[in-house]
Protein backbone atom coordinates (compact mmCIF):
# COMPACT_ATOMS: atom_id res chain seq x y z
CA UNK A 1 0.00 0.00 0.00
CA UNK A 2 1.84 2.87 -1.21
CA UNK A 3 1.42 6.47 1.03
CA UNK A 4 -1.59 8.26 -0.10
CA UNK A 5 -3.83 5.04 -0.14
CA UNK A 6 -2.38 4.36 3.33
CA UNK A 7 -3.51 7.95 4.84
CA UNK A 8 -6.87 7.52 2.89
CA UNK A 9 -7.10 4.28 4.90
CA UNK A 10 -6.46 5.15 8.07
CA UNK A 11 -8.77 8.84 7.57
CA UNK A 12 -11.33 6.15 6.77
CA UNK A 13 -10.58 4.30 10.04
CA UNK A 14 -10.52 7.48 12.39
CA UNK A 15 -14.00 8.00 10.41
CA UNK A 16 -15.49 4.51 12.16
CA UNK A 17 -14.05 5.45 14.89
CA UNK A 18 -15.43 8.58 15.42
CA UNK A 19 -18.80 6.96 14.65
CA UNK A 20 -19.14 4.77 17.53
CA UNK A 21 -18.11 7.66 19.60
CA UNK A 22 -20.07 10.38 18.74
CA UNK A 23 -22.58 9.58 21.41
CA UNK A 24 -19.77 9.98 23.77
CA UNK A 25 -18.37 12.92 21.96
CA UNK A 26 -22.34 14.48 22.34
CA UNK A 27 -22.61 13.27 26.33
CA UNK A 28 -19.00 15.37 26.74
CA UNK A 29 -20.45 18.31 24.53
CA UNK A 30 -23.88 18.85 26.50
CA UNK A 31 -21.80 17.98 30.21
CA UNK A 32 -19.59 21.31 28.96
CA UNK A 33 -22.77 23.14 28.24
CA UNK A 34 -24.16 22.10 32.11
CA UNK A 35 -21.20 23.13 33.22
CA UNK A 36 -21.03 26.51 31.31
CA UNK A 37 -22.46 29.19 33.88
CA UNK A 38 -23.25 31.26 30.96
CA UNK A 39 -24.78 29.12 28.96
CA UNK A 40 -28.28 28.75 31.47
CA UNK A 41 -30.88 28.28 27.94
CA UNK A 42 -28.95 25.30 26.64
CA UNK A 43 -28.66 23.87 30.09
CA UNK A 44 -32.25 23.64 30.15
CA UNK A 45 -33.05 22.20 27.10
CA UNK A 46 -34.22 18.55 26.50
CA UNK A 47 -31.17 16.52 25.29
CA UNK A 48 -33.47 15.98 21.81
CA UNK A 49 -33.79 19.35 21.10
CA UNK A 50 -30.02 20.55 22.41
CA UNK A 51 -28.84 18.18 19.84
CA UNK A 52 -30.65 18.95 16.58
CA UNK A 53 -28.65 19.23 13.96
CA UNK A 54 -25.55 18.70 15.91
CA UNK A 55 -25.44 14.65 14.81
CA UNK A 56 -25.72 15.88 11.40
CA UNK A 57 -23.03 18.44 11.46
CA UNK A 58 -20.79 14.94 12.69
CA UNK A 59 -22.00 12.84 10.13
CA UNK A 60 -21.11 15.45 7.42
CA UNK A 61 -17.33 15.18 8.99
CA UNK A 62 -16.94 11.62 9.02
CA UNK A 63 -18.39 11.42 5.62
CA UNK A 64 -15.57 14.16 4.81
CA UNK A 65 -12.58 12.04 6.09
CA UNK A 66 -13.57 9.19 4.05
CA UNK A 67 -13.43 11.28 1.01
CA UNK A 68 -11.07 12.02 -1.25
CA UNK A 69 -9.63 15.13 -0.04
CA UNK A 70 -9.82 17.40 -3.37
CA UNK A 71 -10.83 20.58 -3.48
CA UNK A 72 -13.78 20.00 -5.69
CA UNK A 73 -15.24 17.01 -3.07
CA UNK A 74 -14.96 19.50 -0.47
CA UNK A 75 -17.92 21.59 -1.94
CA UNK A 76 -21.12 19.28 -1.49
CA UNK A 77 -19.62 18.80 3.13
CA UNK A 78 -18.98 22.51 2.87
CA UNK A 79 -22.66 22.80 1.83
CA UNK A 80 -23.82 20.33 4.63
CA UNK A 81 -22.25 22.03 7.19
CA UNK A 82 -23.50 25.38 6.18
CA UNK A 83 -26.93 24.09 6.07
CA UNK A 84 -26.89 22.53 9.14
CA UNK A 85 -25.42 25.56 10.78
CA UNK A 86 -28.34 27.67 9.28
CA UNK A 87 -30.71 25.24 10.70
CA UNK A 88 -29.15 24.88 14.04
CA UNK A 89 -29.15 28.84 14.65
CA UNK A 90 -32.52 29.47 13.04
CA UNK A 91 -33.58 26.45 16.32
CA UNK A 92 -31.68 28.33 18.27
CA UNK A 93 -33.44 31.79 17.78
CA UNK A 94 -36.65 30.18 18.26
CA UNK A 95 -35.51 28.82 21.90
CA UNK A 96 -34.55 32.19 22.48
CA UNK A 97 -30.62 31.51 23.05
CA UNK A 98 -28.70 35.06 22.89
CA UNK A 99 -26.04 35.28 20.53
CA UNK A 100 -23.66 34.72 22.99
CA UNK A 101 -24.72 31.41 23.78
CA UNK A 102 -24.82 30.74 20.31
CA UNK A 103 -21.32 30.99 19.80
CA UNK A 104 -19.99 29.94 23.19
CA UNK A 105 -21.96 26.42 22.20
CA UNK A 106 -19.97 25.89 19.03
CA UNK A 107 -16.66 26.68 21.21
CA UNK A 108 -17.72 23.99 23.29
CA UNK A 109 -18.47 21.22 20.07
CA UNK A 110 -14.85 22.20 18.96
CA UNK A 111 -13.38 21.41 22.05
CA UNK A 112 -15.56 18.28 22.43
CA UNK A 113 -14.59 17.45 18.83
CA UNK A 114 -11.09 18.00 19.40
CA UNK A 115 -10.36 16.42 22.92
CA UNK A 116 -11.75 13.13 21.22
CA UNK A 117 -9.16 13.53 17.98
CA UNK A 118 -6.33 14.15 20.43
CA UNK A 119 -7.51 10.57 22.30
CA UNK A 120 -7.41 8.87 19.20
CA UNK A 121 -4.00 9.69 18.46
CA UNK A 122 -2.52 9.28 21.95
CA UNK A 123 -4.01 5.66 21.17
CA UNK A 124 -2.78 5.17 17.84
CA UNK A 125 0.69 6.30 17.91
CA UNK A 126 1.08 4.25 14.30
CA UNK A 127 -1.46 6.78 12.69
CA UNK A 128 0.68 8.87 9.87
CA UNK A 129 1.06 12.33 11.09
CA UNK A 130 -0.88 13.86 8.24
CA UNK A 131 -3.97 12.31 9.11
CA UNK A 132 -4.28 13.91 12.11
CA UNK A 133 -3.82 16.99 10.69
CA UNK A 134 -5.80 16.63 8.11
CA UNK A 135 -8.46 15.51 10.31
CA UNK A 136 -7.71 18.61 12.52
CA UNK A 137 -8.37 21.32 9.38
CA UNK A 138 -11.15 19.19 8.07
CA UNK A 139 -12.94 19.57 11.53
CA UNK A 140 -11.82 23.16 12.16
CA UNK A 141 -13.56 24.29 8.83
CA UNK A 142 -16.72 22.38 9.23
CA UNK A 143 -17.14 23.84 12.84
CA UNK A 144 -16.62 27.25 11.51
CA UNK A 145 -18.51 27.12 8.50
CA UNK A 146 -21.32 25.81 10.61
CA UNK A 147 -20.91 28.40 13.21
CA UNK A 148 -20.47 30.97 10.86
CA UNK A 149 -24.09 29.90 9.16
CA UNK A 150 -25.83 29.60 12.35
CA UNK A 151 -24.42 33.11 13.39
CA UNK A 152 -25.79 34.56 10.57
CA UNK A 153 -28.94 33.07 11.00
CA UNK A 154 -29.97 34.57 14.38
CA UNK A 155 -28.35 37.50 13.02
CA UNK A 156 -30.71 37.54 10.04
CA UNK A 157 -33.71 36.46 12.18
CA UNK A 158 -32.90 38.60 15.25
CA UNK A 159 -33.00 41.87 12.04
CA UNK A 160 -36.39 40.44 11.15
CA UNK A 161 -37.71 40.78 14.79
CA UNK A 162 -36.34 43.98 15.13
CA UNK A 163 -37.78 45.30 11.80
CA UNK A 164 -41.05 44.13 12.65
CA UNK A 165 -41.15 45.46 15.95
CA UNK A 166 -39.66 48.79 14.91
CA UNK A 167 -42.82 48.49 11.86
CA UNK A 168 -45.58 48.01 14.72
CA UNK A 169 -44.26 50.99 16.96
CA UNK A 170 -44.37 53.12 13.76
CA UNK A 171 -48.07 51.67 13.29
CA UNK A 172 -48.80 52.15 17.05
CA UNK A 173 -47.88 55.58 16.90
CA UNK A 174 -49.36 56.61 13.55
CA UNK A 175 -52.46 55.21 15.32
CA UNK A 176 -51.44 57.29 18.57
CA UNK A 177 -51.24 60.37 16.39
CA UNK A 178 -54.75 60.39 14.40
CA UNK A 179 -56.25 59.86 17.74
CA UNK A 180 -54.33 63.15 18.71
CA UNK A 181 -55.70 64.84 15.50
CA UNK A 182 -59.43 63.13 15.81
CA UNK A 183 -59.40 64.92 19.23
CA UNK A 184 -58.18 67.67 18.83
CA UNK A 185 -60.87 68.07 15.79
CA UNK A 186 -64.15 66.69 18.34
CA UNK A 187 -62.51 69.77 20.97
CA UNK A 188 -62.34 72.74 17.93
CA UNK A 189 -66.18 71.51 16.83
CA UNK A 190 -67.20 71.55 20.73
CA UNK A 191 -65.79 74.89 21.19
CA UNK A 192 -67.37 76.28 18.33
CA UNK A 193 -70.63 75.06 19.08
CA UNK A 194 -70.61 76.53 22.75
CA UNK A 195 -69.43 79.73 21.71
CA UNK A 196 -72.25 79.93 19.53
CA UNK A 197 -74.51 78.29 22.26
CA UNK A 198 -73.22 80.81 24.49
CA UNK A 199 -74.41 83.57 22.10
CA UNK A 200 -77.64 82.34 22.14
CA UNK A 201 -77.98 81.88 26.30
CA UNK A 202 -76.59 85.78 26.09
CA UNK A 203 -79.67 86.70 23.59
CA UNK A 204 -82.00 85.15 25.08
CA UNK A 205 -80.91 86.32 28.50
CA UNK A 206 -80.59 89.60 27.54
CA UNK A 207 -84.52 89.27 25.87
CA UNK A 208 -85.95 87.92 29.38
CA UNK A 209 -84.08 91.35 31.21
CA UNK A 210 -85.88 94.16 28.90
CA UNK A 211 -88.54 95.43 30.96
CA UNK A 212 -92.34 95.14 29.67
CA UNK A 213 -91.44 91.91 27.51
CA UNK A 214 -94.58 90.29 26.57
CA UNK A 215 -95.68 86.82 27.74
CA UNK A 216 -95.68 85.11 24.67
CA UNK A 217 -91.44 86.91 24.32
CA UNK A 218 -90.81 85.86 27.58
CA UNK A 219 -92.14 81.88 27.00
CA UNK A 220 -90.42 82.22 23.77
CA UNK A 221 -86.95 82.97 25.64
CA UNK A 222 -87.17 80.20 28.03
CA UNK A 223 -87.83 77.57 25.29
CA UNK A 224 -84.53 78.81 23.39
CA UNK A 225 -82.80 78.34 27.14
CA UNK A 226 -84.09 75.28 27.41
CA UNK A 227 -83.62 74.09 24.29
CA UNK A 228 -79.74 75.52 24.37
CA UNK A 229 -79.07 74.17 28.05
CA UNK A 230 -80.02 70.19 26.14
CA UNK A 231 -77.34 71.13 23.56
CA UNK A 232 -75.13 71.85 26.06
CA UNK A 233 -75.53 68.79 28.19
CA UNK A 234 -73.10 66.40 26.16
CA UNK A 235 -70.51 68.69 26.61
CA UNK A 236 -70.62 69.03 30.09
CA UNK A 237 -70.28 65.49 30.35
CA UNK A 238 -66.81 65.47 28.64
Amino acid sequence: MDSAHDVEAQLAALASYLGARREAVLRGWRKAIDRDPEMTTGASLPRAQLDDHIPGLLDTFGKRLQATPTAEETVPFKAEAKGEGSAHGLQRWQQGYDVREVTREWGRLQLSVADELERYASSHHEVDPRVMTTARRIWGELCTDGASESVAKYFQLQQIEANGQVLDLSRALEQLRELERSRAEHWRQAAHDLRGNVGVVMNATAGLAMPGVAVPSRENFLRILQKTFLLCIPYLKM
